[in-house]
């Protein structure tokens, strides 16, 4: 917990004039579970989900659950702040420490309010980023903790349906698998429809490639069982039954909240292989770097450019010369390798992201619309779109000197960062 809260002892309690300042220390603990509670005073679906979340609160920790929640402010000064706060019943950041809900925001992809994320307070694992969901469908608390199901568990409870409508056993097909890919998706969905036939088409050539070895589950979000079963006909692949608890376990494991999406696992560990499937099945139609693991060092591109959205990313912007790029290369190559291994196996937010650039028109898009820098290189940049800020080398004198030191200056978060636009 501290290390979510770093730079921070103490978290609000109470209004102002009676506050109490708690240990963030007091937070951990086997058998508890944190909510992040991301929210706003000028937001009306806040101001109408917080009444709720209150009531859920106090039920839960009447009744003896282990449960206490943290208000991450999306307010625009300190008096916003300060209203909000006063209609919740449990802690709050202080609004002053801006670095911190930027961090939050980064790790845990906020993209609105109000958001609810819950946390193992004990491992510090994520329980869900959709912790609206228990509030609304588990109003009091009888599955807490929520401790996430494994892919095994999930998959092995029940049965599957193969593409004849045939029940089949996860059991029985799991262990010749190398590679699976879960696809989110449902019939009302109008891009979804248009992905599934990119999906089937390369579905098709992967099953050539390696007929044993990958396989497709889809996820139904369907709503009438008519539906489900005449989007369902159009696919080669294996369905999780219509309304299988299965569906709803899926999406809590992998957080999904958007569809169509196509996320890329592990089936013996069910670890995240990626979660890009969709774009990249459609700029990689052939599967030329199929399963698409993560890279230590990536060009910017149409595949990379939603990594650079969701992480603090060190980007190498060069001309798209021969010599620029393998400068590049020559330079970033060590250092992200480097970073790789030592991050294997952390949070992906927790870690830097390496890139350089050719002279593209994503490239440029970034450069110039984005982060609003000159067209000068080579150019060393941080991108850090999720917090909303960046810093720019002052020199195209890059070096190995350079780049280390501003990953020091990162490490160290002596940064000197600037705001986006």
């Amino acid at each position: 917990m501290e290390k979510l809260f770093e730079g921070v002892s103490t978290l609000h309690y109470g209004r102002v004039g009676s506050r109490e300042e708690v240990p963030v220390s007091s937070l951990e603990g086997p058998g508890k579970v944190l909510g992040l509670y991301f929210s706003a005073h000028w937001c009306p679906p806040c101001n109408l989900f917080t009444p709720e979340l209150v009531g859920w609160y106090n039920r839960l920790r009447t009744s003896g659950k282990d449960i206490q929640v943290v208000f991450i402010s999306f307010d625009n000064n300190e008096e916003d702040y300060e209203e909000h706060f006063s209609t919740m019943d449990w802690l709050g950041l202080p609004f002053k420490h801006r670095e911190i809900k930027a961090n939050l925001v980064r790790k845990y992809k906020i993209s609105g309010v109000p958001s609810l994320i819950l946390i193992n307070a004990h491992t510090s694992s994520l329980i869900s980023k959709d912790g609206r969901y228990y509030v609304l469908n588990d109003r009091e608390g009888d599955g807490f903790p929520w401790t996430p199901e494994t892919l095994e568990v999930c998959l092995s409870s029940g049965f599957l349906e193969d593409k004849e409508g045939l029940d089949l056993s996860w059991v029985d097909i799991k262990d010749s698998l190398k590679v699976l890919g879960l696809f989110f998706s449902a019939q009302w969905c109008q891009p979804c429809q248009s992905f599934t036939s990119q999906l089937i088409s390369f579905y098709e050539k992967m099953k050539k490639k390696f007929p044993s070895q990958f396989e497709v589950i889809f996820v139904s979000s369907d709503l009438e069982e008519s539906t489900f079963k005449e989007y369902a006909l159009k696919m080669p692949w294996i369905t999780v039954p219509f309304k299988d608890q299965k569906c709803q376990k899926l999406r809590q494991i992998y957080n999904i909240s958007d569809i169509p999406t196509l996320v890329i696992v592990n089936p013996q560990s069910g670890d995240v292989i990626t979660d890009n499937g969709r774009t990249m099945v459609t700029i990689d139609p052939n599967g030329m770097e199929f399963p698409w693991y993560p890279k230590p060092l990536e060009v910017l591109d149409e595949a990379s450019i939603n990594i650079v959205n969701d992480n603090v990313s060190l980007v190498l912007f060069t001309d798209g010369s021969p010599d620029q790029v393998q400068m590049a290369l020559t330079l970033l190559s060590p250092v992200a390798e480097e970073n790789f291994k030592n991050n294997s196996g952390r949070d992906d937010k927790d870690t830097i992201k390496f890139f350089y650039s050719n002279d593209s028109d994503l490239s440029a898009s970034l450069r110039e619309e984005i982060l609003k820098i000159p067209e000068v290189f080579p150019l060393l940049a941080l991108v850090d779109i999720p917090s909303q800020r960046k810093y720019v080398c002052d020199t195209n004198n890059i070096n190995e000197e350079t780049i280390a030191s501003l990953l020091s200056s990162f490490n160290s978060n002596t940064v000197q960062w600037s705001k986006l636009n």
